[in-house]
């Protein structure tokens, strides 16, 4: 069969390849459309799910246990939450650490006012020297074992949750008091203290230090001095909250909650991926299948947008075989708009970040995946830059072309067609000659009678 007669001729035969410019303003308008209604259907499906008993319970188990975490975390003193109106914890809203850090060094730094206060008057004679009537407002009480945060959850908190080691071990005959200043001294940075070897009497700044660092927090003042002494204690500080805090994690009470909650929030953020994958593939039927399948170009809405239309690589009308198997790899170039579909529909705590398997120790979520298909279009890209016909992987896969449909004008069987007397020529009916063109011959030659020769 001829396939260049008759239906198989596509009438966009002599069309140029669509720019790479109109391909990319197509892709980013389909790229819309999905996002669009992709988020559309997120939406419905997270209102469905809600709906539904069983998993509006999980949900609610995922807040709970949520809580309980954190009221174990507020009971260590370790972290500190905003207040609701009504008093309670809002545990949305925790108290920044650096808030937290300056409020643990002031009451440090009145705790060893407190301990030799006339000392100090003595030699720090300026009107704000005095940290006791300075900070007042603060409401703040000098660091104690049951004030200071850090020597609160070494000594007083694990004084009464540590049964059978379950937050750190003593050594024979240590207690809590030491085992506290010895992790103090270890985790030292620079900052100038006072540890009472032998006692258990809380460890206290050195006065100069502590005034350095008063008068940095306070006023600003101090220069490179003061700079130092708050980076000395801060790197000290969070040393030893760091190691409470693996501390309190790998305890049971702490870890009892947290494999419950790990579990419940596990199958929450898969169905939040299922519901997420499901409506990708609901929003590209009806935004990339469904239009590719209508138009009788092959186009996507925004091919057709743009005057671009899908043939077959030989210039003849591509079959819905074609087109299928180009939309099928669409389907994988389309696929990291749901980074932005599920960005919108519950930012990035709404379980779609959690993984769905591991390999090895990394954990592969439906956020992971998207991020990686974003390979995909780039290569779209790059290939549509360097081939001549602009083709990307989509066209190479289904052997496809996109061809610029702005400048095509139907053409009639009659303009294309020569006319009959064009085509045949002027033939002199009294001569005979023949046609360079049917022989090798470098011009024309004439058959002459013999009689004009004569002549």
């Amino acid at each position: 069969m001829d396939l260049l007669s008759g239906k198989y001729v596509s009438d966009l035969r002599n069309q140029g390849m669509m720019p790479v410019s109109r391909r990319v303003y197509a892709s980013l308008l389909d790229s819309f459309l999905l996002i669009v209604v992709s988020f559309c259907c997120l939406l419905s499906f997270n209102a469905i799910a809600g709906a539904v008993p069983s998993y509006a319970e999980k949900v609610n188990d995922v807040n709970v246990y949520r809580d309980e975490m954190y009221k174990i975390q507020e009971e260590t003193k370790l972290f500190s939450f905003e207040k609701n109106e009504d008093g309670s914890s809002n545990y949305d809203v925790l108290v920044n650490q650096n808030k937290v850090f300056e409020e643990w060094a002031y009451s440090n730094i009145l705790y060893t006012y407190s301990l030799d206060s006339l000392s100090w008057d003595a030699k720090f004679s300026l009107p704000n020297d005095n940290p006791a009537e300075e900070l007042k407002s603060l409401s703040l009480e000098a660091a104690s074992y049951s004030s200071d945060r850090l020597a609160y959850f070494y000594v007083t908190y694990a004084s009464t949750h540590n049964e059978g080691d379950n937050l750190f071990p003593l050594a024979q005959g240590e207690t809590y008091e030491s085992a506290y200043k010895t992790r103090l001294q270890n985790a030292s940075k620079g900052a100038k203290w006072e540890y009472y070897v032998g006692e258990d009497k809380l460890p206290s700044l050195e006065m100069n230090f502590a005034h350095t660092l008063y008068r940095y927090l306070r006023f600003s003042e101090g220069g490179q001095d003061g700079l130092n002494a708050h980076n000395y204690l801060i790197s000290q500080y969070q040393g030893l909250f760091d190691d409470a805090g693996q501390i309190l994690f790998k305890s049971n009470d702490y870890q009892n909650i947290y494999v419950q909650y790990r579990d419940t929030y596990a199958y929450c953020a898969h169905v939040i991926s299922l519901f997420s994958f499901v409506s990708y593939v609901a929003s590209y039927l009806l935004v990339i299948l469904l239009p590719t399948l209508l138009f009788k170009r092959g186009e996507t809405l925004g091919m057709f947008v743009f005057k671009g239309a899908l043939l077959h690589k030989e210039k003849l009308d591509a079959s819905k075989g074609q087109v299928l198997i180009r939309d099928l790899v669409c389907f994988f170039s389309f696929f990291p708009t749901m980074l932005f579909s599920c960005f919108f529909a519950g930012g990035l705590d709404s379980g779609w970040m959690y993984p769905l398997f591991t390999i090895g120790s990394a954990g592969v979520s439906f956020f992971n995946l998207t991020v990686i298909a974003f390979i995909i279009p780039i290569a779209n890209l790059f290939f549509s830059l360097i081939r001549k016909d602009n083709c990307s992987l989509n066209e190479l896969a289904s052997q496809t072309i996109v061809v610029d449909r702005r400048y095509y004008q139907e053409v009639t069987p009659e303009e294309t067609e020569p006319k009959e007397e064009e085509a045949k020529g002027t033939i002199l009916p009294e001569r005979t000659y023949f046609d360079s063109s049917c022989f090798n011959n470098t011009e024309r030659k004439e058959i002459v009678p013999e009689e004009e020769t004569k002549d």
